[in-house]
């Protein structure tokens, strides 16, 4: 059965989210610090009166920082009432899996980043590694 993924880019590797989870991908914004968070989340912003917590897709996968860039977007996502975004380097296209087809989750050897990674999916000669963020969201 084939579902619809929306393609990005973190430190010039491909990853991909389910559209299902996708509530809007929004340009970059510097969102407000929150003292004493986990370095994950990089902080909140105010969208049409929702708080939205943002995590850092970098910190998120340990890589390393970098500035903001003008190809930066924030992908959203709603998990059992939790409103958070996703900091990406950019946004690249919306993409058909075939779940039967997604490769098991290579281990990385770090439990919180293994946790993430559903599995990968080779598409157009790159290989695309297949995130879940719900169980990450929920377990914070």
């Amino acid at each position: 059965m084939n579902t619809q993924w929306v393609n990005f880019e973190i430190a010039d590797e491909d990853y991909c989210l389910t559209v299902d989870d996708i509530q809007e991908i929004l340009n970059y914004e510097t969102p407000t610090p929150v003292p004493g968070a986990v370095d994950e989340v990089t902080g909140i912003l105010n969208v049409r009166g929702e708080i939205v917590t943002v995590l850092s897709g970098r910190r998120l996968l340990d890589l390393e920082h970098k500035d903001p860039q003008e190809t930066w977007r924030i992908i959203t996502m709603q998990s059992h009432g939790i409103y958070y975004g996703l900091v990406v380097d950019a946004v690249n296209e919306m993409i058909d899996i075939n779940l039967d087809k997604l490769d098991t989750a290579p281990n990385t050897g770090s439990a919180s980043t293994s946790e993430l990674i559903l599995g990968t999916y080779h598409h157009k000669e790159r290989l695309i590694i297949a995130l879940d963020l719900t169980k990450y969201v929920e377990s914070a």
